[in-house]
């Protein structure tokens, strides 16, 4: 079968046929139908150092995937041949103390599809039965595949009540655009997109954002005092990692304000710690993965109500063996799409 390989510890990936995944008792064989590219993907085919320590090659990329199950393990009962399903990328081990506690994203003995197991960038891949989403007859496929990402910006936006809320999102990648429509369904007053590129920020208001800020012909934090009378945020989702974008989103937060951070530096962040934080009695809430599987429920009523329609996101569909054309696209300045997603023959 065709699969796109992180194949060498060093920059690229490889196209190359491979053979069938092994089939296991508690594993589910299934057709990759559609498949995205998250900035994961794209670290990986650059080789950031931040990766390395958790992949070894050669391996099968992709974490974002979806397909039809066409064989089941023994000891698999609640599906069959035929079911569309999603991928949960986080494989938990069911017996460390968060595990056992109701915290399985933050397992203490994780691994990741596409990172330390096979992923998605295949004709077929085998996952484990605990890692599958089923999802009704008929549901589109495209949408099928973006659950992982839709989860993650669920996860950051819905994790707590914002009816009412001002929320402002810095960074606006296809996960932040996202956490926009999340918010917006969760009742959210307004929200506030802030990124770089324009093509994006096209993409987000498109998608619901009220208003949208250009970093690069705006002064952010002028921009969201005007935009809020004054007034500031109730609630602020990193998604960026930059330092800049942290401090104006802390200077812009109101007191008793929530923080989410979502996004990971590169190197580490100074903040005033008194004055931005303490003075200001703000809640910080770091968001890894998932709820598994309390974020997949509420993603899948949030998407069957109508509420969120993240297909627009996806603005290019290509063949798994153009993986270098859409990765030259993620990795160029511009970046002019959202997600690119890849139709698996």
């Amino acid at each position: 079968m065709n699969a796109v390989v992180k194949d060498k510890p060093e920059k690229g990936l490889s196209f190359q046929d491979v053979p069938m995944p092994t089939m296991q008792d508690d594993g589910v064989l299934m057709k990759v139908k559609a498949a995205t590219i998250c900035g994961t993907d794209v670290g990986i085919y650059n080789w950031i150092e931040s990766l390395r320590q958790w992949i070894t090659p050669p391996v099968i990329i992709g974490h974002e995937f979806a397909g039809e199950v066409v064989e089941v393990g023994k000891k698999v009962k609640q599906l069959q041949p035929g079911d569309i399903i999603s991928v949960e990328s986080r494989i938990a081990c069911g017996e460390c103390y968060q595990c056992k506690t109701g915290a399985k994203h933050l397992c203490s003995n994780l691994k990741i599809i596409g990172i330390h197991t096979n992923g998605g960038f295949a004709q077929y891949a085998v996952v484990p039965k605990e890692s599958t989403w089923k999802l009704g007859t008929g549901f589109p496929i495209e949408t099928a595949c973006l659950m992982d990402a839709l989860g993650l910006a669920v996860h950051a936006a819905l994790n707590e009540d914002v009816c009412g809320d001002t929320v402002v999102i810095f960074g606006s990648g296809p996960t932040g655009i996202l956490a926009g429509c999340a918010a917006k369904a969760g009742g959210a007053k307004m929200v506030i997109m802030v990124g770089a590129t324009q093509y994006r920020l096209d993409l987000a208001k498109k998608m619901g954002a009220d208003h949208v800020v250009n970093i690069n012909s705006t002064d952010p934090k002028e921009a969201i005092t005007e935009i809020t009378k004054g007034e500031g945020v109730d609630l602020v989702l990193e998604m960026s990692g930059a330092q800049q974008a942290i401090n104006v989103a802390l200077d812009v937060l109101n007191k008793g304000g929530r923080f989410v951070a979502f996004g990971i530096p590169r190197k580490p962040v100074v903040i005033d710690w008194t004055n931005e934080l303490i003075m200001k009695g703000v809640k910080i809430q770091a968001i890894i993965g998932r709820k598994i599987f309390h974020t997949w429920y509420k993603a899948t009523a949030l998407l069957n109500t109508g509420k969120i329609d993240p297909k627009p996101i996806i603005t290019h569909t290509m063949k798994l063996s153009e993986y270098e054309r859409a990765f030259d696209m993620l990795k160029s300045r511009e970046k002019n799409c959202g997600k690119i997603m890849f139709e698996v023959d």
